[in-house]
């Protein structure tokens, strides 16, 4: 993976990449600057992101509201007991607009365009 890394890098490839939640990632951390020299520490922590394959169907990368949602979804984690009262009806699905779509419903032959 390190090689397709480095070959997005020269290249500017679309690489499709999931998150490893035992990937061990390094971060500098400046802890000081001193007649400009930077001082850094390195802090050692798991989780990041991690290259699976290149996109080549793909020649314009998504949009930042792709990776902001993608983001969120992490912090909106449905546990298998929501899901279930998901499932019986017993409560809604976090973060799905409840309000009817009329163009979804003229599609499904509920509404004429006039009705708009």
């Amino acid at each position: 993976m390190e090689n397709l890394i480095k070959k997005n890098k020269q290249e500017n490839l679309i690489l499709e990449v999931y998150w490893k939640e035992t990937k061990p990632v390094s971060i500098l951390k400046l802890i000081s600057k001193e007649n400009g020299i930077n001082k850094y520490q390195i802090e050692e922590k798991q989780g990041g992101w991690e290259a699976k394959k290149q996109r080549m169907d793909k020649s314009i990368p998504n949009d930042r509201k792709v990776f902001d949602s993608v983001c969120k979804s992490f912090g909106q984690f449905v546990s298998i007991e929501d899901l279930m009262q998901i499932i019986a009806g017993k409560m809604k699905v976090p973060g799905v607009c409840i309000r009817e779509n009329p163009f979804v419903r003229r599609q499904q032959g509920w509404v004429s365009y006039h009705q708009l």
